[in-house]
């Protein structure tokens, strides 16, 4: 099957940051060893001895290995962002009204859609490994079936796509793998195209005017410190290239990695 270009992207991104790790695995049984081994004999003079100089092998080990720790902060950070957003949404979530847990079945959401007792409307999908959607009291009860339907087919997306694991990933990678900017364009193309790609499920399922309608009301995500760092997707990101694409049917070109990154990468 035909992966979307916010796949595309994510897995572009994610191969372009192992590629440090393949290169150490080729040079970890040979040069990172001898130039471990020289550093423990000898210290630092070691290093260039013998007609060898295994300065470069051992920055490129510490620049590798100082990204690693960056992305697992990164991570660690997203993960407790998360959690405490779980915590924070815990006292306010209601039971869902029979109307809304029939529509809820319709989308393919039944047992993930929680109702948020808040009057502003957002929805959102958060979690990390078990990604859930968020409704708030305020959007359920201004939007019509049909509309409602609509922003919960997208929400899906993200939930079968597994994109609030992606995520985490693709806010971690460019800042740790500083040395790679590549990765930053990649996220950029991979943030934007699966809002894309989640629209397009909804307008397959309803067709592009319950989405359009629904587009109106949900133009921002709440307005809560704890929803910031969290792994959690929402609000009106990318609106105006959500827009062309109900207008056009066709998804708008995503802007291009820029050759220069490539060629840094490489």
């Amino acid at each position: 099957m035909r992966l979307d270009s916010a796949n595309r992207s994510f897995f572009a991104l994610v191969s372009a940051a192992l590629v440090p790790y393949a290169l150490l695995g080729l040079l970890g049984c040979g040069v990172l060893s001898l130039a471990a081994y020289r550093v423990a004999t000898d210290g630092l003079g070691g290093l260039q001895r013998d007609g060898q100089d295994l300065r470069p092998a051992a920055a490129f080990f510490t620049v590798v290995a100082f990204g690693t720790a960056g992305a697992l902060v990164s991570m660690r950070r997203q993960v407790r962002a998360t959690q405490a957003l779980t915590a924070f949404l815990r006292p306010r979530l209601a039971a869902l009204p029979p109307d809304l847990a029939v529509v809820v079945g319709r989308a393919g959401l039944a047992g993930r859609v929680e109702l948020v007792d808040d009057a502003e409307p957002f929805s959102f999908t958060y979690g990390v490994v078990s990604p859930r959607v968020a409704v708030s009291r305020g959007l359920a009860g201004v939007l019509a079936p049909a509309e409602l339907e609509a922003v919960l087919h997208h929400e899906r997306y993200h939930v079968r796509n597994w994109d609030t694991l992606k995520v985490v990933v693709a806010r971690a990678a460019p800042a740790a793998f500083f040395f790679l900017p590549v990765l930053g364009p990649l996220r950029d193309r991979y943030l934007a195209g699966r809002e894309l790609a989640a629209d397009r499920r909804a307008v397959a399922a309803l067709g592009e005017r319950p989405l359009a309608g629904a587009l109106l009301h949900v133009l921002e995500g709440p307005a809560w410190s704890e929803f910031g760092a969290a792994a959690a997707l929402g609000g009106g990101e990318f609106l105006d290239m959500r827009v062309e694409q109900i207008e056009t049917g066709r998804e708008p070109a995503l802007a291009p990695v820029p050759w220069g990154a490539w060629a840094v990468t490489g």
